[in-house]
Protein backbone atom coordinates (compact mmCIF):
# COMPACT_ATOMS: atom_id res chain seq x y z
CA UNK A 1 0.00 0.00 0.00
CA UNK A 2 1.09 3.53 -0.73
CA UNK A 3 2.18 5.12 2.33
CA UNK A 4 1.81 8.89 3.16
CA UNK A 5 4.98 10.94 2.21
CA UNK A 6 7.51 12.16 5.34
CA UNK A 7 5.61 14.72 7.49
CA UNK A 8 2.26 14.59 5.38
CA UNK A 9 0.40 12.03 7.69
CA UNK A 10 -2.41 14.23 8.89
CA UNK A 11 -4.72 13.62 11.75
CA UNK A 12 -8.09 12.76 11.93
CA UNK A 13 -8.72 16.08 14.15
CA UNK A 14 -7.54 19.39 14.81
CA UNK A 15 -7.50 22.81 16.00
CA UNK A 16 -9.80 25.31 14.51
CA UNK A 17 -10.31 28.75 15.14
CA UNK A 18 -13.93 29.54 15.42
CA UNK A 19 -15.21 33.16 16.44
CA UNK A 20 -12.46 33.86 18.30
CA UNK A 21 -11.55 30.71 20.32
CA UNK A 22 -10.00 27.50 19.64
CA UNK A 23 -11.74 24.30 19.31
CA UNK A 24 -10.74 20.60 18.40
CA UNK A 25 -12.81 19.02 15.21
CA UNK A 26 -12.81 15.72 13.73
CA UNK A 27 -12.51 15.49 9.90
CA UNK A 28 -16.37 15.19 10.12
CA UNK A 29 -17.35 17.64 12.09
CA UNK A 30 -15.21 20.11 9.78
CA UNK A 31 -17.03 18.70 6.77
CA UNK A 32 -20.61 19.12 8.19
CA UNK A 33 -19.83 22.63 9.56
CA UNK A 34 -18.37 23.59 5.65
CA UNK A 35 -21.63 22.32 4.21
CA UNK A 36 -23.78 24.32 6.49
CA UNK A 37 -21.91 27.50 5.81
CA UNK A 38 -22.51 26.74 1.93
CA UNK A 39 -26.01 26.09 2.43
CA UNK A 40 -26.47 28.86 4.07
CA UNK A 41 -24.26 31.29 1.32
CA UNK A 42 -26.47 29.46 -1.17
CA UNK A 43 -29.99 30.18 0.63
CA UNK A 44 -28.81 33.85 0.59
CA UNK A 45 -28.03 34.23 -3.13
CA UNK A 46 -30.62 32.62 -5.32
CA UNK A 47 -29.11 33.88 -7.99
CA UNK A 48 -26.27 31.37 -8.55
CA UNK A 49 -26.57 28.31 -9.40
CA UNK A 50 -27.60 25.84 -6.90
CA UNK A 51 -27.38 21.76 -7.61
CA UNK A 52 -27.47 20.38 -3.82
CA UNK A 53 -31.04 18.84 -5.02
CA UNK A 54 -29.80 17.58 -8.43
CA UNK A 55 -26.14 16.39 -7.30
CA UNK A 56 -25.98 16.23 -3.76
CA UNK A 57 -22.52 14.45 -3.59
CA UNK A 58 -21.05 17.60 -5.16
CA UNK A 59 -19.57 19.58 -2.48
CA UNK A 60 -16.51 21.22 -3.69
CA UNK A 61 -13.99 19.56 -1.54
CA UNK A 62 -12.54 16.29 -0.60
CA UNK A 63 -10.03 14.83 1.51
CA UNK A 64 -8.07 16.12 4.95
CA UNK A 65 -8.59 19.69 5.90
CA UNK A 66 -6.02 19.40 8.74
CA UNK A 67 -3.44 17.95 6.10
CA UNK A 68 -0.79 20.57 5.55
CA UNK A 69 -1.06 21.26 1.46
CA UNK A 70 -4.26 22.45 0.33
CA UNK A 71 -4.60 22.37 -3.49
CA UNK A 72 -6.93 24.68 -4.63
CA UNK A 73 -9.01 24.39 -8.13
CA UNK A 74 -11.78 26.92 -9.81
CA UNK A 75 -15.33 24.74 -10.08
CA UNK A 76 -16.47 21.64 -10.40
CA UNK A 77 -17.08 20.97 -14.17
CA UNK A 78 -20.91 20.73 -14.56
CA UNK A 79 -19.95 18.34 -17.72
CA UNK A 80 -18.15 15.76 -15.82
CA UNK A 81 -20.76 15.76 -12.88
CA UNK A 82 -23.95 15.18 -15.83
CA UNK A 83 -21.09 12.52 -17.03
CA UNK A 84 -20.55 10.57 -13.34
CA UNK A 85 -24.13 11.17 -12.21
CA UNK A 86 -25.80 7.95 -14.31
CA UNK A 87 -28.47 5.68 -13.34
CA UNK A 88 -27.78 3.28 -10.38
CA UNK A 89 -24.45 4.62 -9.99
CA UNK A 90 -23.45 5.16 -6.15
CA UNK A 91 -22.34 8.42 -6.05
CA UNK A 92 -20.86 9.80 -2.76
CA UNK A 93 -18.29 13.09 -2.76
CA UNK A 94 -15.13 10.74 -3.32
CA UNK A 95 -16.46 10.58 -7.01
CA UNK A 96 -15.21 14.47 -7.09
CA UNK A 97 -11.60 14.24 -8.98
CA UNK A 98 -12.20 10.79 -10.27
CA UNK A 99 -13.93 10.96 -13.12
CA UNK A 100 -12.40 12.06 -16.16
CA UNK A 101 -8.99 10.47 -17.31
CA UNK A 102 -7.32 13.85 -16.23
CA UNK A 103 -9.04 13.19 -12.75
CA UNK A 104 -7.44 9.83 -12.65
CA UNK A 105 -3.89 11.09 -13.27
CA UNK A 106 -4.35 13.92 -10.72
CA UNK A 107 -5.27 11.13 -7.99
CA UNK A 108 -2.09 8.64 -9.42
CA UNK A 109 0.34 11.95 -9.12
CA UNK A 110 -1.15 12.63 -5.21
CA UNK A 111 -0.79 8.72 -5.05
CA UNK A 112 2.73 8.48 -6.26
CA UNK A 113 3.89 11.84 -4.02
CA UNK A 114 2.66 10.14 -0.98
CA UNK A 115 -0.41 12.28 -0.54
CA UNK A 116 -3.05 9.74 -1.38
CA UNK A 117 -3.10 6.08 0.15
CA UNK A 118 -4.02 3.16 -1.98
CA UNK A 119 -6.51 2.30 -3.52
CA UNK A 120 -6.12 5.64 -5.62
CA UNK A 121 -9.63 6.02 -6.80
CA UNK A 122 -10.97 4.79 -3.53
CA UNK A 123 -12.30 6.69 -0.29
CA UNK A 124 -10.14 7.90 2.69
CA UNK A 125 -6.42 7.44 2.99
CA UNK A 126 -6.62 11.27 2.41
CA UNK A 127 -2.59 13.21 3.03
CA UNK A 128 -4.05 16.43 1.64
CA UNK A 129 -7.25 18.52 1.22
CA UNK A 130 -8.87 19.43 -1.99
CA UNK A 131 -10.78 22.72 -2.67
CA UNK A 132 -12.33 25.30 -4.80
CA UNK A 133 -13.21 28.87 -5.63
CA UNK A 134 -16.62 27.94 -6.29
CA UNK A 135 -17.96 24.83 -4.94
CA UNK A 136 -20.87 24.67 -7.60
CA UNK A 137 -20.93 23.91 -10.95
CA UNK A 138 -21.61 26.89 -13.46
CA UNK A 139 -24.76 26.25 -15.75
CA UNK A 140 -24.47 25.11 -19.10
CA UNK A 141 -22.00 24.67 -21.88
CA UNK A 142 -22.70 27.88 -23.67
CA UNK A 143 -22.14 29.78 -20.37
CA UNK A 144 -19.30 27.61 -20.04
CA UNK A 145 -17.51 29.17 -22.55
CA UNK A 146 -18.42 32.94 -21.49
CA UNK A 147 -17.30 31.90 -17.83
CA UNK A 148 -13.72 30.47 -19.21
CA UNK A 149 -12.86 34.10 -21.30
CA UNK A 150 -10.26 35.16 -19.35
CA UNK A 151 -10.76 38.03 -17.14
CA UNK A 152 -14.59 38.13 -18.13
CA UNK A 153 -16.18 40.42 -15.05
CA UNK A 154 -19.21 37.90 -14.41
CA UNK A 155 -16.22 34.94 -13.58
CA UNK A 156 -14.77 37.45 -11.14
CA UNK A 157 -17.65 38.76 -9.63
CA UNK A 158 -18.71 35.42 -9.31
CA UNK A 159 -15.69 34.30 -7.42
CA UNK A 160 -15.62 37.08 -5.07
CA UNK A 161 -19.17 35.89 -4.51
CA UNK A 162 -17.84 32.53 -3.43
CA UNK A 163 -15.16 34.01 -1.57
CA UNK A 164 -16.39 34.34 2.04
CA UNK A 165 -16.94 30.50 1.94
CA UNK A 166 -13.12 30.11 1.46
CA UNK A 167 -12.19 32.84 3.98
CA UNK A 168 -14.21 30.81 6.72
CA UNK A 169 -12.31 27.84 5.52
CA UNK A 170 -9.11 29.40 5.71
CA UNK A 171 -9.46 30.89 8.85
CA UNK A 172 -10.84 27.61 10.26
CA UNK A 173 -7.88 25.42 9.77
CA UNK A 174 -5.07 27.97 8.55
CA UNK A 175 -3.15 25.46 6.06
CA UNK A 176 0.92 25.90 5.41
CA UNK A 177 0.72 25.18 1.99
CA UNK A 178 -1.72 26.60 -0.47
CA UNK A 179 -1.28 25.29 -3.89
CA UNK A 180 -3.37 26.52 -6.96
CA UNK A 181 -4.33 24.05 -9.61
CA UNK A 182 -3.72 25.84 -13.38
CA UNK A 183 -2.99 29.57 -13.95
CA UNK A 184 -6.26 30.96 -13.62
CA UNK A 185 -6.72 30.12 -9.73
CA UNK A 186 -2.67 31.51 -9.09
CA UNK A 187 -3.81 34.59 -10.63
CA UNK A 188 -7.33 34.70 -8.39
CA UNK A 189 -6.05 33.78 -4.72
CA UNK A 190 -3.90 36.53 -4.64
CA UNK A 191 -6.30 38.78 -6.16
CA UNK A 192 -8.68 37.58 -2.87
CA UNK A 193 -6.30 38.24 -0.84
CA UNK A 194 -5.46 41.84 -1.75
CA UNK A 195 -8.96 42.94 -1.47
CA UNK A 196 -8.97 41.25 1.97
CA UNK A 197 -11.73 38.75 0.82
CA UNK A 198 -9.67 35.59 1.96
CA UNK A 199 -6.79 36.21 4.90
CA UNK A 200 -3.12 36.81 3.67
CA UNK A 201 -2.03 33.80 2.01
CA UNK A 202 0.59 31.37 3.39
CA UNK A 203 3.36 29.67 1.35
CA UNK A 204 1.82 29.01 -1.97
CA UNK A 205 3.11 27.35 -5.06
CA UNK A 206 1.34 26.50 -8.54
CA UNK A 207 1.08 23.29 -10.89
CA UNK A 208 -1.15 22.69 -13.56
CA UNK A 209 -5.01 22.03 -13.16
CA UNK A 210 -5.21 18.04 -14.24
CA UNK A 211 -7.74 18.95 -16.97
CA UNK A 212 -4.66 20.74 -18.92
CA UNK A 213 -3.51 16.90 -19.64
CA UNK A 214 -6.77 16.51 -22.21
CA UNK A 215 -5.05 18.17 -25.09
CA UNK A 216 -2.67 16.16 -27.09
CA UNK A 217 0.12 18.21 -26.48
CA UNK A 218 0.43 18.08 -23.35
CA UNK A 219 2.95 15.71 -21.51
CA UNK A 220 1.70 14.09 -18.67
CA UNK A 221 5.27 13.12 -17.72
CA UNK A 222 6.01 16.74 -17.07
CA UNK A 223 3.34 16.14 -14.41
CA UNK A 224 5.41 14.29 -12.22
CA UNK A 225 8.36 16.69 -11.21
CA UNK A 226 5.67 19.42 -10.29
CA UNK A 227 4.23 16.97 -7.59
CA UNK A 228 7.82 16.35 -6.67
CA UNK A 229 8.39 19.69 -5.92
CA UNK A 230 5.23 19.97 -3.57
CA UNK A 231 6.24 17.33 -1.34
CA UNK A 232 9.46 19.18 -0.95
CA UNK A 233 7.78 22.15 0.04
CA UNK A 234 4.86 19.86 1.90
CA UNK A 235 8.04 18.69 4.27
CA UNK A 236 9.85 22.26 4.26
CA UNK A 237 6.65 23.62 6.00
CA UNK A 238 6.69 21.31 9.13
CA UNK A 239 8.70 23.84 11.12
CA UNK A 240 5.76 26.70 9.43
CA UNK A 241 3.57 27.95 11.57
CA UNK A 242 -0.05 28.11 10.35
CA UNK A 243 -1.46 30.59 8.11
CA UNK A 244 -2.46 34.11 9.45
Amino acid sequence: MQDFAPGVDPPDQGRVRVDGREESWTVEEYESRLQERIAKFLDNHTELPDYRKEYPWVTGSLGNPFARVWFVGEIPSLTQVVQAHTPGTPLTPEMQWNISDSDRLFREMLGKHGFKKDPIDGPGGWGCYITELVKMPWKNPAEWREWTKKRAPQRTAVIETWAGVLRWEFETVRPRLVVALGGEVNRFLPQLARKRLIPPLPRTARIDHPSYYQYPWARPAGYGPQFAEVRRLCEAVGEDPPGP
